[in-house]
């Protein structure tokens, strides 16, 4: 029986890079973009096997997570990360009500 990728794989946030990043075995998978601000971080772009739909849902959410953790506003000018959000309600809140319209969430 092999191990789901999602449970072998690590997520980390690479502040020097402007990205969070998931790897496997040491390998790096994909990654989100993004520039951080005072009160928000804003995704720009993501990057991940488009076959590996389990290893992009567990970045986003992980990367939303931290953000979340941290008090910080989304802003997902990437459309991967808008449309997670808009899967998964539980991130709504991170995006600033009166910008939601905006990104597809309202």
């Amino acid at each position: 029986m092999s191990t789901a990728p999602t449970e072998t794989a690590t997520v980390r946030d690479n502040p020097a890079a402007g990205r969070f990043e998931i790897l496997e075995a040491g390998r790096l998978s994909g990654y989100t973009s993004y520039d951080a601000g005072e009160w928000s971080v804003v995704f720009v772009a993501t990057s991940v096997d488009p076959g590996s739909p389990e290893l992009r849902d567990r970045l986003l959410a992980e990367a939303l997570d931290t953000v979340g953790g941290l008090g910080k506003a989304v802003l997902p000018e990437c459309c991967c990360v808008a449309r997670f959000i808009a899967e998964h309600e539980e991130y709504r809140d991170l995006v600033p009500e009166p910008r939601r319209a905006h990104f597809g969430l309202a």
